[in-house]
Order: structure tokens, then C-alpha cells, then sequence
């Protein structure tokens, strides 16, 4: 006698591994997107270390930030600087007072713009401390220490 047995998955087993892959892709995908999320905003943060280090040379060479930004008619603005624009990086701009606004790019789905906000003499050595900001608030790729204007 010859016992034939049907050899493969019944359908039921098919749906359950089916199921399974549809959960795990349910929790991959919104964590890849914090992770894309978050290497963008990084270069953000490196466009703005950039224009913090020109400002940190320009005051440096011309009287510290205090002579540069409230001593001059056109303050920081005279800071020869630029920075090209990519997909994340729309634009980096250095205002009168020494603030640094970076625009995010095409690449995020809502723009986030980065600020910088000299202070100086924190600690009395002359050096610049920098505080940070974000907007829209609490943007979500943000690191914990630049905190958005609302978390205080």
C-alpha cells in the first residue's frame, strides 16, 4: 500500500506568516522614518556649527561679539559666510544680533527651522555659548539638548 501524503503549506499557515510579516513592517517602517528623520535634522545642526564657527573667527579677529553685534551698523550680516543648499539645508542665514536660523529643506514632509542664540560671557572668558531652538515645537528628530522655545 502506498500512502500519498499532499506535501506544502496549507493556507492557513500562509495567512499567519503573511500576518506576521505585516506586523513586523507595521513597527520597522515608522521607526526607519525617526531614523531618516533624525539624520536629516543632523545636517542642520552641521550647517549651523558651521555658521557658529564663523562667527567665533569674525568676532574673535574684530573685538568679541559684543563689539561685532551691537557696536557695528551691520552687526553679524558682515560675516562672510554661506553655505550650499541640498535637499535638507533650504537656507543658513546670520541675522544683525549673531542669530543663526537654519531652514530645513524639500526633504522633509513639514520643514523644521534650527536657531541659534549667541550668549556671551557664560562663563566671563569671552567665549560664545550657543542656545538652541526649534520649530515647528517640539520637533520630533530634535535631540534633548536643543529643546524647542516652549520647552523653556
Amino acid at each position: 500500500m502506498n500512502d500519498t501524503k499532499n506535501e506544502g503549506f496549507s493556507l492557513i499557515e500562509l495567512m499567519i506568516v503573511i500576518a506576521i510579516i505585516g506586523i513586523l513592517a507595521a513597527v520597522a517602517i515608522p521607526s526607519y522614518q525617526i531614523y531618516v528623520d533624525k539624520a536629516r535634522f543632523a545636517e542642520l545642526f552641521s550647517a549651523g556649527k558651521a555658521a557658529q564657527d564663523a562667527i567665533a573667527e569674525y568676532t574673535t579677529l574684530n573685538g568679541g561679539l559684543d563689539n561685532v553685534a551691537f557696536n557695528t551698523d551691520n552687526g553679524c550680516t558682515i560675516i562672510p559666510f554661506s553655505y550650499p543648499t541640498t535637499n535638507n539645508v533650504a537656507s543658513v542665514t546670520i541675522d544683525s544680533a549673531c542669530n543663526i536660523t537654519i531652514a530645513g529643506g524639500a526633504s522633509f514632509s513639514n520643514p523644521p527651522s534650527l536657531h541659534f542664540y549667541p550668549r556671551t560671557n557664560y562663563p566671563d572668558d569671552g567665549s560664545i555659548q550657543w542656545q538652541c531652538a526649534t520649530l515647528p515645537y517640539r520637533y520630533p528628530s530634535a535631540p534633548a539638548s536643543c529643546p524647542s522655545p516652549s520647552d523653556g
